[in-house]
């Protein structure tokens, strides 16, 4: 028996591609978005009054971490690396099935609750299997990655990994996993960054993200240390060393992206390479801000993110100095989140005035809720 939710008298934010507003009704069948328009009526539908309400797709989250939520102040006051070798990579390490199966469901009751109904998250090495188990039992949209690390200083052993074993653990999470609950659940290669990764790692994802059609899902350019750690190994800087691998394109998303030159922008805009800036994770740690006007637009997309180790979520888009008006972060925390890594057909928007939209609603699109 299909499932029938009607919104009634609600403002209605469209994103459509002239960004309208109207005032009216939303009929969902079945997780889908129907019609669109004034006195819309159903006969046995859940009604929802949304009177002096807004009624908006959900938002995206373009860069988090589910295995962290547990370690919410944790882990304060230290700079990047030292953050991780110090605090996060023993927590990760020390990571059962059950603590990340409770981290995850934590984390994506949080993202509901403030009306995220999608998320691209990268896990930790291990468990990761719970992580997508908890995405397909919430109803929850997303794509998840194994994180991949075959190289560094100071790794924990439980996250140190050989070089085939990574790649084959996440081979099979992504055959077993990707598009299933009829494309809800996704999957993607997650090498964690270019100094916690061999080349030939990196070159081997490149060539097997294209040959299975899945994203990349990585950190780049995060903090001044890690840019010269990397220019220092490589000779390059981060985007170009990357880029140099075949790690860059519209299958591509590169989370911080803080301190780029002039050349690495325009290697993104180029390549169409996705980037997910993190306001709230840049503050917590000092990383400073990147800015979007600077070329970042001319890239694939612009979207928000923000790890697990803040408060919850607050879509905001700016620093101390400097703020983006409401519609700047509406859009990128929605149209441009799905246009970066869209499930399916997500990339549609309603259309009013047709009375008709035809968009999938994430979220708790299993049960056929999604109020946000």
């Amino acid at each position: 028996m299909s499932e029938t939710i009607l919104i009634k008298g609600g403002t209605i934010v469209t994103m459509d591609d002239r960004n309208s507003i109207v005032r009216g009704d939303v009929l969902i069948r079945d997780g889908r978005m129907t019609e669109i328009g004034n006195n819309v009526d159903a006969i046995e539908s859940e009604k929802i009054d949304a009177t002096g309400c807004a009624v908006l797709p959900g938002f995206v989250q373009t860069h988090i971490h589910l295995c962290q939520t547990l370690f919410r102040g944790a882990a304060d006051d230290l700079a990047l690396i030292d953050w991780l070798k110090q605090r996060v990579w023993p927590m990760e390490a020390a990571h059962t099935r059950e603590s990340i199966r409770a981290s995850a469901r934590l984390g994506i009751a949080e993202l509901i609750r403030g009306g995220t109904t999608c998320a691209l998250t990268m896990e930790t090495v291990k468990h990761t299997e719970e992580v997508l188990r908890v995405v397909d039992e919430t109803g929850f949209r997303a794509t998840v990655g194994k994180c991949m690390m075959d190289k560094g200083e100071e790794v924990p052993a439980g996250l140190l990994e050989k070089t085939r074993d990574s790649i084959s653990e996440s081979l099979a999470l992504i055959e077993q996993w990707h598009g299933s609950a009829d494309g809800r659940v996704r999957c993607c290669f997650a090498p964690r960054f270019a100094i916690s990764c061999t080349k030939e790692l990196l070159i081997e994802v490149a060539e097997l993200a294209r040959s299975h059609r899945v994203m990349i899902h990585t950190h780049a350019s995060e903090n001044r240390k890690e840019c010269e750690l990397v220019e220092a190994e490589t000779g390059r800087r981060n985007v170009a060393y990357l880029d140099s691998l075949g790690i860059s394109g519209a299958h591509v998303l590169l989370a911080h992206c803080v301190h780029l030159d002039t050349e690495e922008m325009e290697t993104l805009a180029r390549t169409k390479t996705n980037v997910a800036h993190c306001p709230s994770s840049n503050l917590k740690l000092g990383f400073g801000a990147h800015s979007r006007d600077a070329g970042a637009a001319d890239s694939g997309f612009t979207g928000c993110g923000w790890r697990r180790v803040q408060q919850p979520p607050r879509y905001v888009y700016g620093n101390a100095h400097r703020s983006i008006a409401a519609e700047t972060c509406s859009w990128a925390g929605s149209a441009a989140g799905h246009a970066g890594f869209a499930h399916g057909d997500d990339r549609r928007r309603a259309q009013p005035g047709t009375g008709k939209g035809d968009r999938q609603f994430g979220g708790r699109q299993a049960r056929g809720r999604d109020r946000g």
